[in-house]
């Protein structure tokens, strides 16, 4: 249990010394058990030779907290099975190449405050190759608070899932601008997940410049209900489903579908503004989608349906259309 009762400052060096016996020695803060964090006053980490907090168990930061990493060794936060933050404040600059700003295996979990990740990082090194603001094997929880992500290493992501990610009363704001690592043929993506994405009752926001960048992906479906989603790339601004015409026939729920329920969607890009390898749902909302590319379409819908409920409101604007698409209702 670390709290903070006055404002303290720790720091590492950049090297080492060799361990004795079998001590390990992975972060300026590190055990082997759960680390939980309390206490309103700052709390300055500045890390040179590892990771700055590292837990083989998980991190537990309360509301209050008041933290701010600089990270120059390796990760900002990691944790082996769940990092959580109720709330406080959480300042992450994270500079080595190849590092996260927040990793876990099985759970990353927002519920308060403000999270702002700062990832200057560039290039790779062996073990990982790109860089993510925040990454997290299986799932990511987001539900209250501010998150605000700005990473700008060779294809990095901003938000990065191994399976969902849920997005509930919340502020979500990715900005990322990194250009394609051609050596590993990793894209720059703002938000991307595995399986599927829902976001609800929420304003998010991504804006992927430079290279052939995707705003927001989900390999399977994306549900959006009463939120406000901005996205702006140069490659597709909003892409769902695995993109193999063989793989979607052999299993209809590899196709991905985009399904809206309410709330406003503004997509632009340069290629597909709204792009979907299964079927978009729009039962209510505004939908507004503008693709500047040439041949590059404002909805591409490849699979069985594209349908606009009664009370939805569809604009698009392109240089070319969808190709026909088995149903539009």
């Amino acid at each position: 249990y670390i709290v903070t009762d006055s404002a303290s400052i720790l720091r590492d060096d950049s090297v080492y010394a060799a361990p004795d016996s079998t001590e390990q020695q992975k972060g300026c803060i590190f055990a082997e058990g759960k680390l939980a964090f309390s206490g309103t006053a700052k709390l300055r980490i500045f890390a040179h030779g590892a990771d700055a907090i590292h837990s083989d168990k998980s991190v537990f930061i309360r509301r209050c907290s008041d933290i701010d990493i600089e990270s120059h060794g390796g990760d900002a936060i990691q944790a082996q099975k769940h990092i959580r933050i109720e709330g406080g404040i959480v300042n992450i600059n994270s500079t080595r190449a190849g590092s996260h700003g927040l990793i876990a295996d099985s759970l990353i979990s927002i519920a308060g405050g403000r999270t702002t990740i700062l990832s200057n990082t560039t290039g790779h090194n062996e073990k990982r190759k790109n860089s993510r603001g925040i990454f997290c094997d299986s799932i990511i929880s987001i539900t209250g608070g501010i998150v605000k992500v700005k990473e700008s290493s060779l294809g990095g992501k901003g938000i990065r899932s191994g399976r969902d990610i849920y997005i509930k009363n919340a502020i979500v704001d990715v900005l990322t601008f990194g250009y394609d690592d051609k050596e590993t043929s990793s894209k720059n993506k703002g938000i991307r997940a595995n399986n599927d994405i829902h976001i609800d009752s929420s304003r998010v926001r991504v804006r992927a410049t430079n290279g052939w960048n995707e705003g927001l992906e989900a390999k399977h479906h994306l549900y959006l209900t009463s939120s406000l989603v901005e996205l702006k790339a140069h490659d597709d601004a909003l892409n769902v489903g695995i993109d193999s015409d063989a793989k979607r026939k052999s299993d209809n729920r590899l196709a991905g579908n985009i399904i809206m329920n309410g709330g406003r969607l503004y997509t632009v890009s340069e290629m597909d503004a709204t792009d979907s390898n299964g079927e978009i749902h729009i039962n209510d909302g505004l939908v507004f989608s503008i693709s500047h590319g040439k041949g590059s379409r404002a909805f591409d819908c490849d699979f069985r349906e594209f349908y606009i409920g009664p009370n939805a409101i569809v604009v698009g604007i392109s240089n070319a259309i969808s190709p026909f698409t088995g149903k539009l209702l």
